[in-house]
């Protein structure tokens, strides 16, 4: 994306985005996830993933939930299992296989593999060669494209150089280090280890090693941060040198994490202390040569992913940010997996036992799905069009469709028509049936994205805020 235009350098004084700041979706899936509901048959989930090789994108993409973490991070938001004996872990690997042994027949397996995705949880907290078996059961059945990104998200706190040397030999290609800050009194008090290695060293080993895309994870308004605070920790990440950088807005979701409420006597940043810190993140990245990718990502300009922007084929999932190059429908495998597939979502129980007792008795372990109509469908094209591409052209959409939007999707017109105020905040404007995003429209994205969702209107789900 490019830098900021005149008008953007004039709003962006961070008025706008307090007003702006309110609670709405991450759109990594459309509909979101609190539309996904247990209204489905064993039948229907062997059929969604039949018909994923003759709907949409022929590519694969797996994703390997590892939910297993030494201890909790008191921010973290994701599926994870705390200190658990060997005894459970080698269990869960095991109903792994038996997943994995049920779906992948259903997968033609002339389709290529394009991404292999390991989260947690703390997928390099667990003996490696539970990693090696999942990545030789994969190519032992499928084509991995020459291209394909094998990616895994690490605590950089738990690796070593040899342990880093050995990712890499078993075939990852991309890796991305959850730092979260540089300042060690934050880290402490949301209990997160700072690395053993230097971030700057574990980024130059890796790119030794020949992994690219190398990303650092950032998280702003955790407990202690300030806006001085946090720019010195922007500065050092710069300094670091990541291909990529990461920074997302802390989710304090007590409703859904009840750890998180342990945070809130700390003392988590205010409102406008946030959004001080989101406006650094976005003039320091940019003035050292980074370019926004979506609302939280940022890649130097030769990154895989500033190309796909460049290229218009930059694609979201739950997995982030990716390259339409390197991705394909998602088949998820381990407790609280999504598969994103053409025309359905089907999640994957959310308690490790519970997902492995399914597993065991022969079951699909899948608790809630989604099974899309044509009309969201349509509506999942255009909002990922806005948070990717950060624009919409109602004229060749309309082409590409082969009719009306008021036949295919009223819904969409209707959003069209509800931008006035956001055209005057300066967060798109409206060039014919064109919708351009500004700079600032960028950094709130899902604001300009929810115009087009009527499903926000049943008021079903709580959200994060969007600053």
């Amino acid at each position: 994306m490019a830098g900021l235009t005149e008008i953007d350098k004039v709003v962006l004084d961070g008025s706008l985005l307090r007003k702006h700041d309110v609670p709405g979706p991450r759109y990594t899936s459309y509909p979101p996830a609190p539309h996904f509901h247990a209204n489905f048959s064993q039948e229907q989930v062997a059929e969604a993933f039949a018909r994923t090789n003759v709907a949409g994108m022929p590519e694969l993409s797996f994703y390997v939930h590892i939910p297993f973490c030494p201890k909790r991070c008191l921010f973290c938001g994701c599926t994870t299992e705390i200190g658990q004996p060997g005894s459970l872990v080698i269990q869960y690997f095991a109903a792994l296989e038996k997943e994995m042994e049920r779906t992948l027949p259903l997968l033609d397996a002339t389709r290529p593999v394009t991404q292999v995705h390991f989260g947690g949880g703390t997928p390099n907290g667990v003996p490696f060669r539970f990693l090696r078996e999942i990545l030789d059961r994969l190519r032992g059945r499928f084509t991995f494209a020459p291209h394909a990104e094998i990616a895994i998200e690490c605590d950089p706190n738990l690796l070593t150089l040899p342990k880093l040397a050995e990712l890499r030999e078993m075939g990852f290609n991309r890796i991305s280090y959850g730092l979260q800050d540089f300042d060690r009194d934050v880290l402490d008090a949301v209990d997160r280890d700072f690395p053993k290695i230097a971030p700057d060293e574990l980024i130059r080993a890796s790119r030794e090693l020949g992994f690219s895309g190398i990303n650092l994870d950032l998280i702003y308004g955790l407990p202690l941060q300030t806006p001085d605070s946090f720019r010195q920790t922007l500065e050092q990440t710069i300094a670091a040198r990541p291909d990529r950088i990461a920074t997302f807005s802390y989710a304090h979701v007590p409703w859904i994490k009840d750890h998180q409420k342990v945070l809130e006597p700390k003392g988590l940043p205010s409102p406008e202390a946030k959004v001080e810190m989101a406006l650094s993140i976005l003039s320091m990245l940019q003035a050292a040569g980074y370019v926004a990718i979506g609302m939280d990502h940022y890649a130097r300009p030769d990154d895989e992913l500033a190309q796909a922007l460049s290229h218009g084929q930059l694609h979201r999932n739950f997995q982030g940010y990716c390259s339409r190059r390197t991705t394909g429908q998602v088949v998820a495998f381990g407790a609280s997996g999504i598969s994103q597939l053409e025309e359905s979502y089907l999640q994957n129980i959310k308690e490790s036992r519970d997902w492995i007792h399914a597993v065991e008795k022969g079951e699909w372990a899948i608790e809630k799905a989604y099974f899309l109509t044509p009309r969201e469908r349509l509506r999942r094209r255009v909002i990922n069009g806005i948070m990717c591409d950060g624009h919409l052209d109602l004229d060749t959409l309309e082409a590409e469709l082969g009719q009306n939007l008021s036949e295919a999707e009223p819904a969409i017109l209707t959003g069209w028509e509800s931008l006035s105020d956001l055209e005057a905040d300066a967060l798109c404007r409206r060039e014919g049936r064109k919708l351009v995003l500004t700079g600032l429209g960028r950094l709130l994205v899902r604001v300009v994205a929810m115009r087009f969702d009527p499903m926000l209107a049943s008021g079903q789900g709580r959200y994060s805020r969007t600053v």
